[in-house]
């Protein structure tokens, strides 16, 4: 019963969604409802995968279910209330499991669709931002790219489950999509920004960090005021925002070795993994293309990694399509958003490299960035084309 319950919620959210955008939806709302449809189906395949596979989905339920914090293991459950599952990173997904799971009593896989709409949301909002910023219609192997790279099967499976892919990817979706219009889009930029916040407070300090750096060296796409704002909010809050990040790492303090001995550690935990590669004595561009474009082929452990494999080499495709001195002009004099967008596409990427010898995790945290790099590669597709007539993706 509440199966049908969490489906009906997500078809109302992708409804009222769809609707509310439908002035944005280039591509016909029925490209929108394929997308919400693919994705839901993704949902589904997670799941049975999940039912034979080790996922991080039956611990957040587990706890939900519970009705008990982790950090009060052993609580009697009418002795704590919702507020006491609040905090970041991993108890945050336990702080919004717990109403749906304890309080009102979803099942498991009723959990697992309901929580499967944030990645839709997170894609639906990519898909705004990009759709808003290409001119032209670039096609990749006669296929429009805007339409291919949101139908990539690897990015849906690993964001439409109960866990931190599905909630950031839609915080990274909105945030990005109200940085492109900060003015009328205030509420979605802060609830976007609230979420990655939530679950990946490092990846909100790199995003800080990242604007801070794009709006100093942009003369395009920002108002002094904005500019103002953006530096005075990052300033303000980059202490608060390190420590909390630190701490829900498990680093107790700022202090670079302790920095540094936890990354290690990490990266070594890792490497029991089917899927694992030793990235400690790798160079740091070395460590960078692992994260981004393995495994492939030849490092595919499964059936599966094969899959990921063909979506890392188109990956791969398209960005040497920007290795060009023309893309680096076009960069010096891009917009603000464009030098935003890569410098966190590269920030982030180095940051969550050191951890990701797994290859599989690295597939799944992965999935947070790369839209960060179409924003970029169709928008220098756009000049290219606009300027030079240079047709720089394909047809």
């Amino acid at each position: 019963m509440t199966v049908v319950l969490a489906l009906v919620v997500v078809v109302v959210v992708a409804y009222l969604l769809i609707s509310a955008y439908s002035d944005q939806v280039r591509h016909s709302q029925q490209f929108a409802w394929g997308l919400f449809c693919y994705h839901v189906l993704f949902a589904v395949v997670y799941y049975l995968y999940a039912l034979a596979k080790p996922s991080d989905s039956k611990a957040y339920y587990r706890i939900g279910s519970n009705g008990v914090p982790r950090h009060l293991f052993g609580a009697d459950p009418e002795s704590v209330g919702w507020i006491d599952f609040y905090g970041f990173g991993t108890t945050f997904i336990d702080f919004l499991v717990y109403p749906f799971v304890y309080l009102l009593g979803f099942s498991y896989e009723a959990a697992m669709l309901l929580f499967s709409v944030f990645g839709f949301v997170g894609f639906f909002f990519f898909y705004l931002l990009l759709a808003e910023r290409t001119v032209y219609r670039h096609k990749f192997f006669g296929i429009d790219v805007v339409v291919l790279i949101f139908f990539f099967p690897i990015a849906h499976f690993y964001s439409a489950s109960l866990g931190k892919g599905s909630v950031i990817l839609a915080g990274m979706g909105m945030l990005f999509y109200g940085l492109n219009n900060m003015r009328e889009r205030l509420p979605v930029l802060l609830i976007g920004a609230l979420i990655v916040l939530h679950i990946r407070p490092h990846v909100m300090g790199a995003l800080m960090a990242s604007a801070v750096v794009g709006a100093i060296i942009s003369n395009k796409g920002l108002k002094l005021w904005q500019k103002v704002a953006i530096v005075g909010i990052s300033a303000f809050g980059a202490v608060p925002l390190l420590e909390v990040a630190f701490g829900s790492a498990g680093i107790e303090s700022l202090d670079v070795e302790e920095v540094l001995s936890a990354a290690d550690k990490r990266a070594t935990d890792h490497l029991s993994a089917n899927s694992a590669v030793d990235i400690q004595n790798y160079s740091q561009p070395m460590i960078l293309f692992t994260f981004l474009f393995r495994p492939l082929f030849v490092d595919s452990p499964n059936a599966m990694g094969l899959i990921v494999s063909c979506e890392n080499l188109l990956y791969l495709i398209l960005f040497i399509k920007i290795i060009s001195l023309r893309f680096v002009k076009y960069f010096v004099q891009s917009p603000w958003m464009v030098k935003t967008s890569f410098i966190a596409f590269i920030v982030i990427s180095l940051a969550l490299a050191q951890f990701s010898s797994n290859l599989g995790l690295a597939t799944r945290q992965k999935t947070q960035v790369t839209y960060l790099f179409f924003i970029v590669l169709l928008s220098y597709a756009d000049y290219s084309y606009r300027q030079e007539r240079k047709v720089v993706i394909g047809e």
